[in-house]
């Protein structure tokens, strides 16, 4: 039986704090930050899908508000308790980690294998921390676990049900996300050429909750199927896609292409091959889930890297080479934890200048940008927007889409009337210069109530006062 010793307590605690204060100096991803948002205006009796809307669907917000709750009970911040939640679940999914391999490898090993996955699911995500697919790997890595190991251990009903019921909270993050799900599922049923493997007790828990789910976004959600899913696919899917091309070329897939290379060409003789086809599997999987993206935002990227460094460590864990681990990954991990999204220039020029605005006002940000439309989570000031970002404006601009434009001009002058803010910033003066010329009702607003300035490459309208 593993046992903690002091220098586990002494490991746990440095990396926690690791954790906690990286990302109070760099601040989450701004796509956490405005689900937190979101969850916390959900909480105050705001409508998900119609006061704010979100091209996610509904779960990460349902997680989103436990975070918030807890920082209710504790007087933590926001942020805070979301690393918290996060880090809960981290060491969650290692725990059931553990429950498949406690009787497989002695002690020493469990250890490092315990403690190397620690480090990947919380110091290699640090500028994605918290995202959606960081989530999405840390309940779905028992189960890849646990199909690993399945013709090696044997499982009680207990530890297989809390494993499904994990994975299941992962896989419905996103629809797409299912593609591990059936590939891994696939290739269980070619090998063992009988149907009735795929009635097992984690395959149903998992198919049933997709459907409990639908089921919930219907019932309670129903705006995210009539309007935010074609508002989505005529205005989102389309635009900001990256070529094919441009897809590979970033450190995250390289770094992956290598590792399958290296044990291609150079190790495979050496390894018993019992972990290695999950694992491709998994991997080529989840690169089918960020090519069909076609994105190529980090985040997205972030489950396919997991993986590879997943992959990388059972390597030299099987051939007996873990300790070069660390030293082989020591300058990917520096990398990582020098970027991050919060180095951009106008995000910082924006957080200065919201920062240094009087409490108690009401900010509107325009913008097509996330990292620029950063809802901060100040309890002192007021986001007036519905939206995290104008992502229908790259649809309206460059494929002049009426339908989505007039929602855009509509939902914008409703917001302008509802919240009446006392700042508007906007992304740079071709997005004012959109609104006055599109939408007289905007204009004649704007040309009354604000006063123009200017700061850096933001165009600001203040309020005049009275």
């Amino acid at each position: 039986m593993y046992r903690l010793k002091s220098y586990d307590i002494v490991y746990l605690l440095t990396i926690i704090f690791t954790v906690y204060i990286y990302i109070h100096t760099f601040k989450l991803n701004v796509d956490s930050i405005w689900i937190l948002h979101c969850a916390n205006e959900m909480l105050n009796g705001a409508t998900l899908y119609i006061d704010k809307i979100d091209v996610n669907p509904p779960l990460i917000f349902l997680y989103s508000t436990i975070a918030i709750k807890l920082s209710d009970i504790t007087n933590l911040s926001s942020e805070s308790s979301y690393i918290t939640l996060v880090l809960v679940l981290i060491f969650s999914s290692i725990y059931l980690i553990y429950n498949i391999i406690k009787n497989h490898y002695t002690n020493k090993k469990i250890r490092f294998l315990l403690y190397s996955l620690l480090f990947i699911l919380t110091i290699s995500t640090t500028s994605n921390f918290g995202e959606r697919e960081h989530i999405f790997i840390i309940f779905v890595l028992p189960y890849i676990f646990m199909q690993i190991y399945k013709d090696k251990i044997h499982f009680s009903r207990k530890t297989l049900i809390y494993i499904s019921i994990f994975a299941a909270l992962g896989f419905n993050l996103k629809p797409h996300f299912f593609i591990l799900f059936f590939s891994i599922e696939l290739f269980n049923l070619i090998q063992k050429k009988n149907i009735k493997y795929f009635f097992r007790i984690d395959v149903i828990i998992i198919v049933s909750s997709a459907f409990i789910y639908l089921l919930i976004i219907y019932l309670f959600f129903i705006e995210y199927l009539t309007q935010v899913i074609p508002l989505s696919l005529e205005s989102y899917t389309k635009v900001f896609n990256n070529n094919f091309y441009s897809l590979l070329v970033n450190g995250e897939v390289i770094f992956t292409i290598g590792v399958l290379l290296i044990y291609s060409f150079g190790l495979r003789k050496y390894i018993n091959l019992f972990f290695t086809n999950i694992v491709i599997i998994s991997i080529i999987s989840l690169f089918i889930v960020y090519i069909l993206q076609q994105k190529g935002w980090s985040y997205h990227r972030l489950p396919l890297f997991l993986l590879a460094q997943l992959f990388c460590l059972l390597i030299l864990f099987n051939i007996k080479k873990e300790k070069i681990y660390f030293v082989f990954l020591i300058p990917i991990y520096l990398f990582i934890l020098y970027f991050n999204p919060s180095n951009n220039p106008n995000y910082i020029s924006l957080k200065k200048y919201i920062n240094s605005i009087q409490n108690n006002k009401t900010i509107s940000i325009i913008s097509m940008d996330i990292t620029q439309g950063l809802p901060l989570l100040k309890k002192s000031q007021i986001w007036a927007s519905r939206y995290a970002s104008y992502f229908m404006f790259p649809s309206v601009i460059f494929e002049n889409k009426k339908v989505v434009k007039k929602i855009m001009l509509e939902t914008t002058y409703k917001d302008l009337l509802k919240y009446n803010p006392d700042i508007i910033i906007f992304q740079n003066k071709k997005f004012y210069d959109f609104f006055i010329e599109e939408d007289l009702r905007i204009k004649k607003i704007y040309n009354l109530k604000y006063i123009e300035t200017i700061n850096g490459k933001f165009l600001i309208l203040v309020k005049r006062k009275p």
